[in-house]
């Protein structure tokens, strides 16, 4: 049950075909990130993880969570099946990190549609909970699949952010669309090299970090806003028609 030691993280991860690194990292560290919950001023020990691992290109996006091998799937249990929400999240680090290892990188980055749905995941109560998402990418947004079309929606996105009262963690090159969507109160954005910059990376530092800022975190008086849903409007999205679609 919720409670003031009680935290429900999500990381958002880039799974194009350069981002190997990244999720060997997240394998063998997520502990460290674990463990910083629990060092922390807030000293969580009540934690559920998810992630939403992300691709496409042009015309399709991909995505995959814990519970879901699919965006379509994903789509359905998010915005159709209301009720249907026992396979997000889970309180086991080592489910987080077997689901993590049969994720497949290809394809290009596509971030934000992943961002917005991430924000739309069944959140325990923010006067309860502490809420953050881990984005992680090696890539800027400008030069990803549907930049467009991702950037129109970041205005969107900080004040979705601000009504789900998330605390965004960024960790991408630099790119103007991520210091915009960094703006967020109580967004941290950790710059990083291009292409290869997770490479070097410690990511246990890194995770134990952010595991300790979020235990650290001030939990959020007042009812959830779940106004903003869908802001890309993926719910209408089907596998074969459209400019766009998930698959």
């Amino acid at each position: 049950m919720a409670g003031a030691h009680s935290a429900d993280v999500v990381f958002v991860l880039d799974a194009s075909g350069s981002m190997e690194p990244l999720f060997d990292g997240m394998r063998r560290n997520l502990n460290a990130f674990v463990e910083g919950l629990s060092e922390g001023h807030g000293a969580v020990q009540d934690i559920r993880l998810d992630f939403l691992a992300h691709n496409g290109d042009e015309t399709k996006f991909h995505a995959s969570t814990i519970g879901y091998d699919s965006c379509l799937d994903v789509i359905k249990h998010l915005y159709k099946n209301n009720n249907d929400s026992k396979r997000f999240f889970t309180n086991s680090p080592k489910v987080f990190t077997d689901r993590l290892g049969a994720v497949k990188c290809a394809g290009d980055e596509t971030g934000l549609y992943a961002l917005d749905l991430a924000l739309d995941f069944p959140w325990r109560p923010a006067q309860k909970t502490r809420r953050a998402i881990v984005y992680i990418t090696d890539e800027p947004l400008e030069t990803g699949s549907q930049v467009d079309i991702l950037a129109s929606k970041i205005p969107d996105l900080i004040e979705k952010i601000h009504a789900r009262r998330v605390k965004l963690y960024i960790v991408a090159p630099s790119s103007s669309a991520y210091n915009q969507l960094a703006e967020a109160d109580g967004s941290d954005y950790d710059v990083i090299e291009e292409n290869n910059g997770l490479s070097k990376i410690d990511f246990a530092d890194l995770l134990r970090t952010m595991g300790k800022s979020v235990s650290a975190s001030t939990l959020q008086s007042g009812a959830d806003d779940e106004k903003m849903r869908d802001l890309y409007g993926m719910k209408s999205w089907v596998s074969v028609d459209g400019p766009i679609h998930g698959v």
